[in-house]
């Protein structure tokens, strides 16, 4: 974990994990990801670009790929040192339709899912302790 130590990694969530407040609506945003075809929601680093502000904020340059569509995104993440640890965090917006889905509807298209959609993620890295 020193400066210029990860230089790349690619991170795979699987999308049939996600799950949202309502919990019937799940099998909607299944279907909406394409998960049968595409089971992972991938992002690849491509590189770190450093970005003012905050103490330990950096921007990551990634491609990001949700139901089998790639684009690039820049991903700003605040890290943290915390003795043995690094604590990471950010959000990235974006928009379904950039990916080619179409926002989900329940009740005959009464209720509709708005296109912006907000990640937020929080992970810590360690070290062994030797």
């Amino acid at each position: 974990m020193k400066p210029g130590g990860v230089e790349a990694f690619e991170i795979a969530i699987p999308a049939g994990t996600l799950t949202s407040p309502k919990g019937d609506l799940d099998k909607n945003m299944y279907k909406a990801l394409q998960v049968k075809d595409h089971p992972d929601i991938v992002f690849r680093l491509l590189r770190f670009e450093p970005r003012a502000g905050d103490a330990g904020a950096v921007r990551a340059v990634g491609v990001l790929q949700i139901a089998g569509v790639e684009r690039e995104v820049n991903l700003d993440i605040v890290t943290e040192r915390k003795d043995t640890t690094l604590a990471v965090h950010g959000k990235l917006q974006l928009l379904m339709t950039d990916y080619g889905i179409k926002p989900p509807t329940a009740m005959l298209g009464m209720l509709k899912t708005d296109p912006k959609v907000t990640v937020t993620f929080e992970t810590l890295l360690t070290t062994p302790v030797s």
